[in-house]
């Protein structure tokens, strides 16, 4: 299993016919995720601190997933990553095809 966080109303804005793009999909060519639920938890501190709304922890089988999943280390976003990046976590990232 990996994790997806969003917002609430990311994920209802976003999800239609039981499938969820998140918004910055088209940017960046893949989906944040993680296996680890300490990374999840850092992630959760760096980039949803603030946010006053609910977060949704998305559970993914990846043995559904029909893209490939990979690691890649994680890229600093401004404001962001302050804990995550600086212990040295990866992600597991799924890229589109």
């Amino acid at each position: 299993m990996i994790y997806h966080l969003v917002t609430g109303s990311d994920f209802n804005s976003l999800a239609k016919d039981n499938v969820y793009v998140p918004a910055l999909f088209a940017q960046d060519g893949f989906i944040h995720c993680t296996r680890e639920p300490a990374t999840l938890l850092s992630v959760a501190n760096d980039y949803f601190a603030d946010v006053v709304e609910e977060v949704l922890v998305l559970v993914i089988e990846v043995g559904k997933v029909a893209a490939e999943v990979k690691f890649e280390p994680p890229a600093p976003i401004s404001g962001g990553a302050r804990r995550t990046c600086r212990r040295g976590c990866f992600f597991l990232t799924s890229m589109a095809r």
